[in-house]
């Protein structure tokens, strides 16, 4: 999965964190704080300090910096991603599989159950037709 891919999975105001902070950072931010409402501040009296002190333990103080003067004094929502952590989950699965990871190791490897596993590697690229192989039959 390219980052394109991966970006178009994302909200918006992911995509705009992104731009702001740089989607490593945001994707901390995402595991961090995914499904809550961070108060943004300015960092111009103690509780605001304290705010962009916490951003910064998770992106850094430069990026913390960044996000805090872009959003600043508004309550930003940190989206939980889920649908671009199944996807890049479930390629991640499909390459292991490609490269000889067993159905077992991979159960225990994504905390999913063998039938789980088993649609994800049904439903996924691996199981459509090589498109080098299309010329042999078309």
């Amino acid at each position: 999965m390219s980052l394109d891919d991966l970006q178009a999975l994302l909200p918006d105001s992911v995509r705009t964190m992104a731009m702001i902070i740089g989607l490593p950072n945001t994707l901390r931010l995402v595991e961090h704080w995914g499904g809550t409402t961070f108060p943004v501040a300015q960092g111009r009296n103690r509780q605001g300090q304290a705010r962009v002190a916490a951003l910064a333990e998770i992106i850094g103080m430069p990026a913390a910096e960044r996000l805090c003067k872009h959003f600043a004094n508004e309550d930003l929502y940190i989206p939980m991603c889920k649908a671009a952590i199944i996807q890049v989950r479930n390629r991640a699965i499909v390459r292991d599989y490609a490269a000889g990871v067993g159905i077992n190791e991979l159960v225990f490897r994504n905390r999913l159950s063998d039938r789980q596993i088993r649609n994800i590697l049904k439903v996924t690229d691996m199981t459509r037709p090589d498109p080098r192989q299309l010329g042999l039959f078309g």
